[in-house]
């Protein structure tokens, strides 16, 4: 979905990530998008948790998520590093909190959790998305394509065949 390029990454600036981590190509190319940034001590910590908060500023960051809509957990303060995040992944409908009203932002994010999220950020990409192409759809009056393309497309065995021009009457 991100088309992310792993094949032509810059160094990391992590001291606990070299070239032979077998995730080196990855690490690099969200750190490059700015996607994920390292941790204090110029760490990444590969092995670590992910928080709540920093799932979000990485979805948020990864799809282009913003709103100025405040998501009015309890326990997401105004001025919280990952606010701004954590409240567009909340416009966006990524994420709907706990039922008391907070977001936990400094618990770990469990694998179901994360799956979650990443699903609904992908459906809603992928829907605005469709939206936007059929309401630009209405308005084409036709398309241009150069290059080719293969398609599933069946025709009728009629539509090969020349009619015979000494059937028809022209006037």
């Amino acid at each position: 979905a991100l088309d992310l390029d792993t094949n032509n990454v810059k160094d990391v600036p992590y001291k606990d990530i070299d070239r032979k981590h077998p995730y080196y190509k990855e690490i690099a190319a969200v750190t490059q998008e700015g996607i994920m940034n390292g941790l204090p001590g110029d760490k990444f910590d590969s092995d670590g948790n992910l928080q709540r908060a920093h799932m979000a500023i990485m979805l948020a960051k990864a799809f282009d998520l913003e709103t100025d809509q405040k998501a009015n957990f309890k326990d997401v303060a105004d001025n919280f590093y990952a606010a701004k995040e954590i409240n567009a992944i909340y416009a966006h409908g990524v994420t709907t909190g706990f039922e008391d009203k907070t977001f936990r932002p400094t618990e770990a994010t469990t694998r179901a959790q994360f799956v979650t999220f990443l699903d609904r950020v992908l459906a809603e990409d992928h829907t605005d998305l469709l939206k936007e192409i059929y309401k630009k759809e209405l308005t084409l009056e036709s398309y241009e394509f150069e290059g080719s393309a293969k398609i599933g497309l069946t025709l009728p065995e009629s539509f090969f065949e020349v009619p015979d021009l000494e059937d028809f009457e022209i006037d």
